[in-house]
C-alpha cells in the first residue's frame, strides 16, 4: 500500500510541475519565436522497470503557444500530451513519437523513483531520450534514479526545448 501511495505521489508531483513550468517559462525573442520544425522523440529504456517508478510527460507548442499533438508511433495515440508510466515502459522497449504540426518549444520532464528503498545495481533503470527537430539531434542523453536525484531525492528533470537556426 505504502509504494502505491508513493507512486501516486510522484505521478501528482510531477504532472503538477509539468503544469507550473510550462506555464512559467516564455521567452518572447521574436527571432526565435518564429521558428518552428517537425518534432520527433525517441524513447528507450534498459533495466529491471519493476524496481522504479518511472514518468515521462511532454507538451510541445507553436509559435502561437497552441498545445500540438503528438503522434505514439509504436501505439497510434494521438495527444496533447503523453504521459508515460511503468506499464507504457514495460510493453515497449523502444517508443517514438512525433508531432502532428511543426512546433516552437517542447517541454519534457522525467521522474525516477525506487519503489523500495534499496536497489541493487542489476535493478537499476537507465531512459534514454533523444529529440530532433527536422530531422536533426537535438538532445541524447540518459538517465537513471542516481542521475536525476543523487542517489536521495526524486525531483524529476525537466528540458525546455526551443527550435533555433541550428535546431
Amino acid at each position: 500500500m505504502k509504494n502505491r501511495t508513493i507512486k501516486s505521489v510522484l505521478v501528482l508531483a510531477a504532472f503538477a510541475l509539468l503544469i507550473i513550468s510550462s506555464c512559467g517559462k516564455k521567452d518572447h525573442n521574436p527571432t526565435v519565436l518564429n521558428r518552428e520544425a517537425t518534432m520527433r522523440i525517441e524513447v528507450s529504456w534498459n533495466g529491471d522497470i519493476q524496481s522504479q517508478v518511472a514518468v515521462l510527460t511532454f507538451l510541445a507548442v507553436n509559435t502561437q503557444s497552441d498545445l500540438i499533438n503528438i503522434v505514439n508511433d509504436t501505439t497510434g495515440v494521438i495527444s496533447a500530451g503523453p504521459f508515460l508510466q511503468n506499464a507504457d515502459f514495460s510493453a515497449h522497449k523502444f517508443m517514438t513519437f512525433h508531432s502532428e504540426m511543426k512546433v516552437n518549444s517542447v517541454s519534457v520532464m522525467l521522474a525516477i523513483s525506487p519503489k523500495v528503498y534499496t536497489t541493487s545495481q542489476d535493478q537499476n533503470l537507465l531512459i534514454t531520450i533523444k529529440i530532433y527537430f527536422d530531422g536533426k539531434l537535438k538532445d541524447n542523453q540518459t538517465f537513471s534514479y542516481e542521475e536525476l536525484g543523487g542517489g536521495t531525492m526524486t525531483t524529476p528533470k525537466d528540458f525546455n526545448y526551443k527550435v533555433s537556426d541550428d535546431h
